[in-house]
């Protein structure tokens, strides 16, 4: 029976794993090239709680048929199969790394305007 699990604390989650499942990466070097993020809201099959990190047990969640989310388990909550179906859609907007490209996006504009500050 396959239980469902909504992530409820972002910051309980582990991306820098060298975790691998079925020959992809469970952390942010795969998230990178999907544009996702687990997000606070993101939803997910629970695959296992039993894995192991340096922080103790972790779950490891499928958020989508790549990706793999490890998280501690305080960071996520149990939910119903109806509600995992109701809040999936949502992943796509949920999980979309804007933070990320927030930031690049400043660092871009600060080094472009130093670059014409400067004369570079």
């Amino acid at each position: 029976m396959q239980k469902f699990v909504e992530i409820i604390d972002s910051n309980a989650v582990r991306g820098f794993t060298n975790l691998q499942l079925n020959g992809v990466n469970a952390g942010s070097k795969e998230w990178v090239k999907h544009n996702f993020y687990p997000n606070n809201g993101v939803v997910g099959v629970l695959l296992t709680d039993e894995a192991m990190g340096p922080e103790g047990t972790m779950c490891v969640i499928q958020c989508d048929t790549t990706i793999f989310v490890p998280v501690l388990p305080k960071g996520v909550k149990f939910i119903t199969e109806s509600e995992f179906r109701r809040k999936l859609p949502k992943n796509k907007t949920l999980g979309k790394d804007v933070d990320g490209k927030n930031a690049r996006s400043a660092s871009n504009d600060i080094m472009n305007y130093l670059d014409s500050m400067f004369g570079l």
